[in-house]
């Protein structure tokens, strides 16, 4: 804890143990037709729709931006949802790998995904609810 505690500071408030490079974390997925997946196991995962995004103007780019939230992932989270037929995320959504390069975009993910409530993350992650045995685990990479 001490030399976590004691960290280098990178960008105020995040410590050198805060943040991950690029090259931390992996992920991978075989991704066939719904109807070929019992050829490769007897247990398939089927995936809902994923949504990949781009920078939007209204994130960083707008002179309004809060920094506090991503809107990038506020609206591929959203737009996932509307195609999979999710209306409520934190209730729904039974497992997750998300990716948190800095501490604290832990907060701003479990929110901007909807698994928190605004302002409640912090809460949540305390209370466990993101942990394996939790309602929601949630695998983050991150340093």
């Amino acid at each position: 804890m001490e030399t976590v505690l004691r960290a280098p500071i990178v960008a105020y408030p995040l410590g050198l143990f805060d943040c991950c490079p690029v090259s931390d974390g992996a992920a991978a997925a075989i991704v066939v037709r719904a109807d070929m997946a019992k050829n490769f196991r007897p247990d398939p995962i089927y995936v809902s729709p994923c949504r990949l995004l781009r920078g939007l103007e209204e994130g960083f780019m707008n002179p309004a931006y809060d920094y506090a939230h991503v809107e990038e992932t506020r609206v591929a989270g959203a737009r996932a949802y509307t195609e999979a037929g999710i209306s409520d995320p934190e209730k729904e959504i039974s497992v997750a790998e998300v990716h948190d390069c800095f501490t604290i975009t832990e907060l701003t993910i479990m929110e901007d995904l909807l698994f928190s409530k605004p302002g409640k993350a912090p809460e949540d992650i305390e209370a466990g609810k993101y942990e394996l045995t939790g309602r929601l685990p949630v695998t983050r990479t991150a340093a």
